[in-house]
């Protein structure tokens, strides 16, 4: 927890390479 907290500079980065990461599951799923 404290990690992710010290991590807030990173946090967009993290967030938009986790989006991305979903959206390509979730269209995996789809086929």
């Amino acid at each position: 927890m404290a990690d992710l907290l010290g991590r807030v500079g990173f946090t967009e980065m993290d967030t938009r390479t986790f989006t991305f990461g979903v959206c390509a599951l979730y269209t995996g799923k789809k086929r």
